[in-house]
């Protein structure tokens, strides 16, 4: 059954008999199950990775279904973690699904990050990623970083010895206060690259970003469903680029779906960052 079901399935060499083995080897944890998190974790499932630890202590909302995947009507009021994993379970019975109803917090995150071979964050808040950022480098572990707000998303692979999220609070004195602010770090969705992406163009940075009308959206919460998609999709990229061994672009992905703009950013390494400056 397993050979019949990732018969037609092609990844990055299709020379490589081994890919499949390598999936189903492969333990990922996924942080943030809302429409980034619901997507990842429906299109791994598919492709056949053999364990996903899905992490979110929210339950699933009626506002949720239009960007996310897999929930359904019957879904709302349900913890998100238990929703998805019984949707995952019915498309692929053959991988371990393990819900974790619960928030990072500094006291739990070897329990909730620890023994996986990358993480994958798919929050709406500063303070998780901060955490995650962390873990992932002390404990050298690869990371995936998602963010969507209005039209605007980012994503980006992040790899032990190279630029951490840390050092992005290195490119100017707007983004340290986006990223260091109590005021930031206790709004929800407060990490989105929309402010992050301006403040590099202000830099000198030759890219066009958002127009009036998304920043508007952003400040009203909302989320543009193929933004969320087309994130969704460079995380699921990097991901199985990282557990196969493929070749992996480090730079920053970013898109302005409204305005089918697409840009990739090259974030260098700080030798003054905080944490991956130091020997852990």
């Amino acid at each position: 059954m397993t050979q019949d079901r990732y018969s037609r399935q092609s990844l990055y060499n299709p020379a490589d008999q081994t890919e499949p083995a390598k999936l189903a080897g492969a333990r990922i944890a996924i942080v943030g199950l809302g429409g980034l998190g619901s997507q990842v974790a429906d299109k791994l499932a598919r492709l056949g990775i053999g364990y996903l630890r899905l992490i979110d202590h929210d339950q699933v909302e009626l506002s949720n279904l239009h960007r996310t995947a897999l929930y359904t009507e019957q879904d709302v009021n349900q913890a998100k973690c238990l929703a998805l994993a019984e949707h995952l379970r019915a498309i692929n019975a053959q991988i371990e699904i393990e819900p974790q109803s619960d928030c990072l917090a500094d006291d739990n995150l070897v329990d909730l990050l620890g023994g996986v071979d990358l993480l994958i964050d798919c929050t709406d808040n500063l303070p998780a990623r901060a955490l995650i950022n962390r873990f992932a480098v002390q404990n050298q572990i690869p990371w995936v970083h998602g963010a969507v707000q209005g039209w605007a998303g980012c994503a980006k692979a992040f790899l032990p010895g190279q630029a951490c999220w840390a050092c992005y609070n290195q490119v100017g004195s707007n983004l340290d206060k986006i990223y260091t602010s109590p005021e930031a770090c206790h709004s929800r969705g407060s990490g989105n690259p929309a402010k992050f992406l301006s403040t590099l163009e202000h830099k000198g940075k030759s890219f066009t970003f958002l127009e009036r009308e998304d920043k508007a959206s952003i400040s009203n919460n909302r989320v543009a469903p193929l933004a969320v998609a087309q994130v969704a999709i460079w995380q699921v990229d990097f991901a199985c680029r990282v557990i196969l061994g493929s070749e992996v672009d480090s730079r920053l992905y970013y898109a302005d779906v409204r305005q089918g703009r697409f840009s990739k950013i090259e974030i260098k390494k700080s030798q003054n960052c905080k944490l991956c400056s130091q020997d852990w």
